[in-house]
């Protein structure tokens, strides 16, 4: 019965070295029982799944001060739309005032779709083409905000060092705490979400933003890539467009 739930777990997406970790904890919970039967293996699998990482949720605000929050991730990964929808939670369940400041000045169009968007929500927002501008919208946000979001420009992580050490330089510019949320495709293969953190790490991230929750049937790649993370403030989106939902994902799902 453990051979045939190794074989149910690959075929939803888990890595051969998670399964057989998965496997060795079930055998040792299982072990001493007389009669093992299917639905106890899947039971204590579904147990050792939920035991094997924590979420927290993910909290906002600081404070006596307002809080920095930058959304990272490549090219293509809707950082804008989850910046947009990440502002409406704030706005209107969690009523607070946010700034967006945004340096993504490579994409065709980006301007003007952040624009659009601040409008539709009446936020304002601050550019910073270069570092050397990045104090600019916290001296304007500083007096009457609670959170700055940034919307940062996409890098692949096959795109070298380079465009991660630009980001990187653009982020130390900013002086004070800022928490690094990277965006992460549930619809992306294992190896590539590997390889995106990776690209990352040295920016140091505080918690993923997990999207296209919505458009796949397995996220065995996401757990794959968690089991062993020490990154537990986990966000999930559905739906493509701002008004999409945005909500810390329970250990059941």
């Amino acid at each position: 019965e453990l051979e045939k739930m190794k074989v149910e777990l690959a075929s939803r997406g888990l890595c051969a070295a998670v399964i057989q970790d998965l496997a060795n904890r079930v055998h040792q919970s299982t072990k001493d029982q007389k009669s093992i039967t299917a639905e106890t293996i899947r039971n204590t699998t579904i147990r050792e799944i939920r035991s094997s990482f924590s979420v927290n949720h993910m909290k906002f605000g600081v404070p006596g001060d307002f809080e920095l929050v930058a959304i990272l991730g490549p090219s293509g990964c809707g950082k804008t739309t989850t910046l947009v929808k990440l502002a409406r939670l704030l706005l209107k369940e969690l009523r607070m005032t946010v700034g967006i400041a945004t340096m993504d000045s490579r994409r065709v169009g980006a301007k003007e779709q952040i624009e659009k968007f601040a409008r539709v929500l009446s936020i304002p927002v601050m550019f910073a083409a270069k570092p050397t501008e990045m104090d600019r919208p916290l001296t304007m946000f500083a007096q009457d905000r609670n959170l700055i979001l940034f919307d940062t420009p996409g890098f692949t992580p096959n795109t070298g060092k380079t465009d991660i050490q630009e980001l990187k330089k653009f982020l130390q510019c900013i002086r004070k705490p800022m928490k690094k949320l990277l965006i992460l495709p549930a619809t992306w293969k294992s190896e590539d979400l590997r390889l995106l953190v990776k690209a990352y790490e040295e920016i140091g991230i505080n918690g993923y933003i997990c999207t296209c929750i919505d458009e796949t049937a397995n996220l065995g790649n996401l757990y794959n890539l968690m089991h062993h993370s020490e990154v537990n403030e986990i966000l999930w989106t559905s739906g493509s467009s701002p008004v999409g939902k945005i909500y810390v994902p329970d250990k059941e799902q």
